[in-house]
């Protein structure tokens, strides 16, 4: 049975791999560079803005997925979301993103965003079918615009990358 809950400080030190495990996942669509790019440190975690939450899925007591939640231009904003390969297309994700939602709810947020790849089955597809929506962000969302950015300018735009919202009043 998969749990999921409020990551504790000695998760950390597995999200790095569990991120990377996750990324290979995309060299069957012409990936491999954004796959063997580094993941997010374990200082990165334990450094985050008291705004972000980490959560992650386990399986018994094995972390095997997480998500991180973040504050974004007074929005929430899914920065990572990770799941082990061999737990893929279980659930899981979709169980991360409904705490994602439910997290900004809580915070009383009326968007949740999000940047990913337009054309890759198991993310802007994945999310569509969760109620998200693709949109150009403006000058409205300069948090989100640097997004897009640094990931262009880290070398992600290999494939087309979009920016989505979810509209949580539909939500509640």
């Amino acid at each position: 049975m998969i749990s999921i809950r409020i990551a504790e400080d000695k998760d950390f030190s597995v999200l790095p791999d569990i991120e990377m495990d996750a990324g290979y996942e995309l060299i069957q669509f012409g990936l491999q560079a954004v796959a063997n790019m580094p993941a997010a440190p374990v200082e990165f975690y334990n450094d985050l803005p008291d705004d972000s939450a980490v959560f992650v899925a386990c399986d018994e007591s094995t972390v095997i997925g997480f998500v991180l939640c973040q504050c974004i231009d007074g929005e929430g904003h899914l920065k990572e979301i990770s799941v082990l390969r061999q737990y893929m297309r279980k659930g899981i994700g979709k169980q991360l993103i409904r705490t994602s939602i439910d997290w900004a709810i809580t915070k009383r947020y009326q968007f949740l965003t999000l940047t990913t790849y337009r054309d890759i089955p198991f993310n802007a597809p994945f999310y569509e079918a969760l109620g998200f929506s693709a949109f150009e962000p403006d000058k409205k969302w300069p948090g989100l615009c640097l997004i897009r950015e640094v990931e262009t300018s880290n070398g992600l735009d290999i494939k087309p990358r979009i920016s989505m919202k979810l509209s949580l009043s539909s939500n509640i």
